[in-house]
């Protein structure tokens, strides 16, 4: 029935308040031309209801004296849940018993009371990973625990239990049962054994080991020999031909020779000593190289200097100062090469194919950098508990670099200049994946995830250029730019995380980007915030689209904003909408 039912009213109804059409108590009380009262629902294609009169009802006005007395009549709830109330509270009324579609959009229809117990059992409810906290779909949890970095799994060598991010790098450097080859082998020793009885065949074969070296070291000089005689034979030809033919301003052809002899002779020595500093190797094991230690190394470095890292652990705190200036460090693979300590950089260096993973000294972050433009290439860093790399000056480059598991921040920017993170993939930490305090920051192909808080947050004064990235499945939101912030977002997803897609206080410019399947609004523009946004899609959020609160502008262009579970654009009133 379009009106109320009179029989769930809890007193008699005047007859003045009941429609001409259906019988019913009027709701939303219309008097047409023709002179017959009905509710609303009731004018069917522009005429009156009654039978037989068939008037027209373009000109129907509400009866707002009516409209105010059936308000205040009592009424019980017409699907008998119980609810008794003012007939003007009905259409807020909730009741447990009206049938309801599912939120999570699976089809299912049940009464509004059965809403959260359906919830727990949707196929398409969202959950967090128990492991990595990323937002995904019931059905979608045994895929993706088949997938996930942080679920433990078991070694298939020695039985320890490791996170599958961590299984490649525990086989390559700890696992006592993988089979290794010896250290010697470049010189020969044909030798491999499990990692855990390496150390007892180095210590019982010293012998045969020393006879390698003995044998390599006499080969590499017989090797020189024989290139010195060729060089002195060839030398011989060419005197031989030009003695007793030329002379060099009255000098006999044997003198020049001799003198051009002393100069080669001459700049032989000087490559021999710029060679001989080029490459600095560093064995933590001390069986294959220079050194032992980084920073014994660093005591040698002369300018255009590089230090080779061999594979293993190399637990100490690394210090760059300005005495090291254009210094290359490079390890043999970031998952077989790892320093055990804090990385310090105060000047001009590039860092390598090596981890860095910070577990002597709680108190500081695994990278600190203090100034100048050092320059980070395939370098896997953690922290156990400050930040992973603390930016507090200079203008450094991280390229293909991985950073996760601190208490903190990923990267925590606190410096004025310039810097850029091409290629990288930062995730599970406690603060946000990325902290920009000041200065500008440059994201380009990065990947930003599983953080406790903000993916990426921009504070006053700071800027930040987000390209061609993804900020996803962060559990606070996955952008957050504060009062005073910029930010600048193209080709980029955001999506999938707790709270909101982009929550905007700032100024922040979109182009071209998918916001998408955050619980909170997609896009929330508070009291102050400017934001733009051209050639954007916002999309399928669990809550509203966009908010835009009062004083807040928003200008859309070209942009859709559909298929979110309430509205798509909710402004307040005094807000600045430009579509």
């Amino acid at each position: 029935m379009p009106c109320f039912g009179r029989g769930d009213f809890l007193s008699p109804v005047e007859s003045e308040l009941l429609c001409n059409v259906c019988g019913g108590v009027m709701d939303d009380p219309m008097q047409l031309p023709c002179g017959h009262d009905c509710g609303l629902n009731c004018i069917t294609s522009q005429r009156c209801g009654v039978p037989d009169c068939n008037a027209g009802a373009s000109d129907a006005q509400p009866i707002r004296v009516a409209a105010k007395l059936i308000a205040k009549l009592s009424i019980r709830c017409g699907r008998h849940c119980g609810w008794e109330g003012c007939c003007g509270d009905v259409k807020a009324h909730k009741c447990p018993l009206e049938v309801v579609l599912c939120n999570f959009k699976c089809g299912a229809s049940f009464p509004r009371g059965e809403v959260a117990s359906h919830s727990l059992v949707c196929p398409l409810r969202v959950e967090a990973c128990s492991y990595c906290f990323q937002q995904i779909r019931a059905q979608d949890a045994p895929l993706h625990e088949s997938k996930c970095l942080l679920v433990p799994i078991t070694c298939t060598n020695c039985a320890a239990t490791v996170r599958r991010k961590d299984l490649e790098v525990h086989a390559a450097s700890t696992c006592p049962a993988v089979i290794v080859a010896c250290p010697f082998a470049e010189f020969g020793c044909t030798n491999w054994s499990a990692r855990s009885e390496l150390e007892n065949h180095v210590s019982q074969s010293l012998a045969h080991h020393c006879e390698l070296l003995v044998k390599h070291v006499q080969h590499e000089k017989d090797s020189s020999r024989e290139q010195l005689l060729q060089h002195e034979r060839k030398i011989n030809e060419l005197e031989n031909i030009l003695r007793g033919t030329f002379s060099v301003a009255g000098v006999p052809i044997s003198d020049a020779v001799q003198k051009l002899e002393a100069q080669l002779s001459t700049q032989e020595s000087r490559t021999a000593s710029i060679l001989e500093g080029r490459l600095l190797t560093v064995d933590p094991s001390g069986h294959c190289g220079n050194f032992r230690t980084i920073a014994e190394a660093l005591t040698k470095y002369r300018p255009g200097d590089s230090v080779v890292l061999r594979p293993g652990v190399f637990s100490e705190t690394v210090e760059i100062n300005e005495i090291h200036s254009g210094v290359t460090i490079r390890g043999s693979g970031s998952d077989v090469t790892f320093i055990n300590g804090r990385l310090v950089l105060r000047t001009d260096a590039l860092i390598q194919d090596l981890s860095v993973i910070n577990r002597l000294d709680r108190d500081s972050p695994a990278v600190r950098i203090l100034s100048a433009e050092p320059h980070f290439s395939r370098v896997h860093i953690t922290s156990v508990n400050l930040s992973c790399a603390a930016v507090d000056g200079g203008a450094p480059v991280f390229d293909e670099c991985m950073m996760s598991g601190s208490k903190q921040h990923c990267v925590s920017w606190k410096s004025k200049g310039r810097g850029l993170l091409k290629k990288c993939t930062l995730s599970d930490c406690v603060g946000s994946v990325i902290n920009v305090e000041q200065g500008e920051l440059s994201l380009e192909t990065c990947d930003l995830f599983g953080s406790d808080s903000n993916g990426l947050t921009v504070l006053a004064a700071a800027r930040c250029v987000v390209t061609d990235s993804a900020v996803h499945d962060n559990r606070c939101s996955n952008i957050d730019c504060r009062a005073g912030g910029c930010v600048a977002i193209f080709r980029s997803s955001i999506f999938r995380s707790t709270k909101c897609g982009l929550f905007a206080s700032g100024e922040c410019t979109l182009e071209a980007t998918k916001v998408f399947e955050n619980q909170l609004p997609n896009v929330f523009v508070v009291s102050g915030a400017l934001v733009s946004m051209s050639d954007c899609k916002v999309l399928c959020g669990l809550q509203h689209g966009i908010v835009v609160k009062r004083d807040g502008i928003l200008r859309l262009s070209s942009s859709i904003v559909s298929g979110n579970c309430l509205e798509n654009i909710i402004a307040e009133e005094g807000s600045n909408v430009f579509l």
